[in-house]
């Protein structure tokens, strides 16, 4: 009889507690949206990035600075790029940018 109770106290805890198991739909549902409807994937896609940047801080600063640093990157390629004959295409980058660096320094409360 000890041996049931044990067994089902090991499925018990070997359960996902709740909330924990969410991530893993909500990423193959944006997989399964990327291939069937790619811009509604990422859509869906940059709405759940928001809202993991208002549920934890350390998420809206490592996606802010990636943000800014990428499109820094991006932004310094084609206005030095001799190749490219229009400079001001960089220049849209700089939007981009400040959202980096406002979602990695102020970014959106929970208030």
């Amino acid at each position: 009889m000890s041996t049931g109770l044990h067994l089902m106290h090991n499925q018990e805890s070997n359960q996902p507690k709740s909330g924990k198991g969410g991530w893993g739909c909500w990423f193959l549902a944006v997989l399964w949206l990327g291939a069937v409807l790619p811009p509604v994937g990422f859509v869906v896609l940059v709405l759940g990035l928001f809202l993991l940047c208002v549920a934890y801080r350390w998420a809206a600063i490592v996606i802010g600075l990636t943000l800014a640093v990428t499109c820094t990157v991006c932004a310094i390629s084609l206005m030095t790029d001799p190749e490219s004959g229009d400079v001001s295409i960089g220049l849209l980058f700089l939007p981009w940018i400040g959202l980096g660096l406002w979602l990695a320094f102020k970014g959106p409360s929970r208030e």
